[in-house]
């Protein structure tokens, strides 16, 4: 894992020290395995090597979608199975709005991920749609995906953005030109320690928040600043606010003949086993005023595409459990 010392270099936090942070599950960066051996230093930033030569990013990247429950919700059935077929998904979201930014604490796990290609996440998603369906995403949370990472099947912390519905722009962490990474101490794309069942517990909080004074979107690995997205690099919407934030699992599957794959989503484990064994995603917030405070995202609706084989519960305290 080699320190760059190229044009992106560290930078103050560009929010007030008011800014108000996810509590509760700030752990420590050093949950990514490289962190045991130091940090990078001064007026350098850390980079994953890009396994470019074993993978194709760019088609990988065309792999991602935006779970089939849009910002209008108006797609027919026939519509989902063609636009989505292989993608599962067991998500929450907010209610239409405007949202300059949101957060989450995740729960991180190791699951299962049965076949080339396919993958386990969970993760937040930032949406906008534009006239003629062109999702704009900006997204974060954390992966099994062996594919893309040499065939390692260690969770890993990754980003992805789209301007254009996973078409042509956008790619997954710093595989092309967008992000700007700024932070010394989380690894786009580096690996994390998982939770261990009924024992030893990882849990890392993720945020991304607009400033009011750049307008570009600052992204938030605990309370490490990691970098931003220009706001310039999305059309319409998101350019200047999100209009739906959502959290959630996701799995897609390559399954043929008619069975479904192994791929295991969260832990592995069922939402009803609970604390300890199933994975779950808690503080949900939202930022919903320009230069605002993460406060809580109220209402949330749910989407489950398979419930026999991937589910979802929300707690009396709002803390959401997602498997299988």
């Amino acid at each position: 894992m080699p320190c760059n010392g190229g044009t992106q270099v560290a930078v103050p936090d560009p929010f007030d020290s008011g800014r108000k942070k996810l509590d509760g599950s700030n752990k420590p960066a050093t949950i990514q395995t490289w962190q045991k051996a130091g940090e990078c230093p001064e007026g350098t930033v850390p980079m994953m090597r890009s396994d470019k030569e074993n993978h194709d990013s760019y088609a990988l990247g065309r792999m991602k979608r935006f779970p089939p429950m849009g910002v209008n919700d108006t797609y027919a059935i026939d519509e989902v199975v063609r636009r989505d077929a292989g993608h599962q998904y067991a998500v929450v979201k907010t209610q239409k709005g405007a949202y300059y930014g949101g957060g989450a604490a995740f729960n991180i796990w190791q699951p299962n991920v049965e076949q080339r290609y396919e993958y386990s996440l969970a993760q937040m998603w930032l949406v906008s749609e534009e006239d003629g369906g062109l999702t704009n995403t900006m997204e974060v949370g954390w992966h099994v995906f062996p594919t893309l990472h040499n065939e390692d099947k260690n969770p890993r912390i990754f980003i992805y953005w789209t301007s254009d519905d996973y078409s042509k722009t956008g790619c997954y962490n710093l595989e092309c030109v967008g992000f700007v990474l700024v932070g010394r101490k989380v690894v786009i794309g580096g690996a994390i320690s998982p939770s261990i069942r009924d024992s030893a517990q990882t849990s890392l909080s993720l945020s991304i928040q607009k400033s009011a004074s750049t307008g570009n979107w600052w992204l938030h690995v605990a309370d490490e600043i990691v970098g931003y997205w220009p706001s310039s690099i999305f059309t319409g919407a998101l350019h200047d606010h999100a209009e739906l934030i959502q959290w959630g699992g996701e799995i897609i599957d390559f399954g043929r003949g008619g069975r479904h794959t192994a791929t295991e989503m969260g832990s592995g484990h069922f939402p009803f086993e609970g604390v300890n064994r199933a994975a779950y995603v808690e503080l949900v917030q939202v930022v919903d005023k320009p230069g605002g405070a993460l406060v809580d995202a109220g209402t949330l609706t749910s989407r489950i595409t398979n419930s026999k084989c991937y589910d979802l519960k929300i707690n009396e305290y709002g803390k959401l459990y997602i498997g299988e």
